[in-house]
């Protein structure tokens, strides 16, 4: 962020707007997880949360919010959103020359999201993490907010004193 701001390339938020940013997120998992196991247990259904658009959103961020690559999301609000971590993102948006007919035809957004997978599938490796809070609901399991595949799950410990 600091080159970003040294350099004046575009506008910051302040750490404090980003650290509420990130626990607004983790509440909103928690809050949601609650409801949807409650939903499970009322209508005995067990597929709730990987079915459910704005858990799977909340998952996804929290999964760039995990990594130091960084992450953009561009859309519109509501309708189709193109998310993917930084250096992808950017990657996609420097080529936008081999794709900016396919945007005319079906839109940005879209044509955007179908140049993301060939850049997933084109990147050599990848290791993305999800944090999630110990509270609440946890799922059985999750796809990768970047390739799809379903990841593998460990329990962590951490102390953070930063």
């Amino acid at each position: 962020m600091s080159i970003i701001q040294t350099e004046k390339l575009s506008h910051t938020l302040e750490w404090s707007i980003i650290w509420f940013f990130w626990v607004r997120l983790e509440s909103m998992w928690q809050s949601k997880g609650q409801l949807l196991s409650e939903q499970s247990k009322t209508h005995f259904r067990t597929d709730n949360l990987k079915n459910d658009p704005i858990m799977q959103g909340i998952i996804s961020m929290l999964s760039f919010g995990s990594s130091d690559r960084g992450w953009a999301v561009i859309g519109i609000p509501s309708a189709n959103m193109s998310k993917a971590n930084g250096e992808h993102m950017l990657k996609s948006l420097k080529e936008f020359d081999a794709w900016k007919i396919r945007a005319s035809d079906v839109g940005f957004t879209p044509a955007l999201n179908e140049h993301l997978e060939g850049v997933y599938k084109q990147a050599p490796h990848h290791c993305t993490n999800l944090i999630l809070p110990a509270t609440g609901i946890m799922p059985e399991t999750v796809a990768c907010a970047e390739c799809g595949r379903l990841m593998e799950r460990f329990s962590m410990f951490r102390c953070c004193t930063d």
